[in-house]
Order: C-alpha cells, then sequence, then structure tokens
C-alpha cells in the first residue's frame, strides 16, 4: 500500500513531485527521500538522503577588522581577502 501525500492539509514536494508521506505536525513533517544518479544504461544503486533545515549564518573573525569567518574547501583555511 503505497504511503499517501497528504496528510491533514499538508504535502512535500521535491522537484514539483508530490512526496509519500510517514508523518507531519505543527512542527515537521516525515519524507522518505532518496537520490539516484543515472547515465545511459547505468545507474548507481539509490541512496537515502535526510532533507533538513538549514540556518547558514555569516560569522566575523574579529570586531577589530570585521574580517569574514570564511574557510577554504580544501582544507578548511581561512581565507584572507583584504
Amino acid at each position: 500500500m503505497p504511503l499517501p501525500t497528504v496528510l491533514g492539509n499538508t504535502s512535500v514536494t521535491l522537484n514539483r513531485v508530490a512526496a509519500p508521506l510517514f508523518s507531519v505536525s505543527s512542527s515537521q513533517s516525515f519524507a522518505p527521500a532518496s537520490v539516484q544518479v543515472i547515465e545511459g544504461v547505468s545507474q548507481s544503486a539509490a541512496e537515502a538522503i535526510t532533507v533538513t533545515t538549514a540556518a547558514p549564518g555569516i560569522f566575523i573573525v574579529g570586531q577589530s577588522t570585521n574580517m569574514g569567518a570564511i574557510l577554504h574547501a580544501g582544507n578548511y583555511s581561512f581565507s584572507d581577502w583584504r
């Protein structure tokens, strides 16, 4: 039996496709999600993913310089942009 795509008045879409829902509440929704890469006739195994809310922020190293806390992705060292 497939899961419903609407519970109460709540629905979740991933890339404009209605997602099946396990449960919903006033503060969260729980829907299974997976990702799979397909190229021609080759395909990866489907992997479960977790979708969460994010709260990105902008941080500074020190108030005296107001230099942003910007890290290099490769080695996580501080970037010195002046």
